[in-house]
């Protein structure tokens, strides 16, 4: 979920963790939420996940305190943090 200048920024701040490095490929998807929440929060962007009864699972994305407006629903949490990262990704690469 990470692509180009985004995925060696995020090897090289994954990677300053030698003492206790476990490949991150190996973790489960649920355990990668939190290292991919801890990346983007260091790189200025905040992810947001919302659950509302009527719209099921949704996201928001805020980069330096700018909201980006995310327009799709998802029927699951996982569905919600992919999509929230495949955007993070686009504008970290940007």
């Amino acid at each position: 979920m990470v692509t180009g200048k985004n995925k060696e920024q995020f090897e090289e701040w994954y990677n300053r963790f030698d003492e206790n490095y476990i490949d991150f490929k190996s973790l489960q998807f649920e355990l990668q939420i939190g290292v991919y929440l801890a990346y983007y929060d260091s790189k200025g962007l905040t992810i947001t996940l919302s659950y509302n009864y009527v719209f099921d699972w949704y996201f928001k994305i805020h980069l330096d305190k700018v909201y980006i407006p995310i327009q799709s629903n998802f029927n699951t949490r996982a569905e919600a943090y992919k999509e929230a990262f495949k955007q993070a990704d686009k504008l970290n690469n940007q």
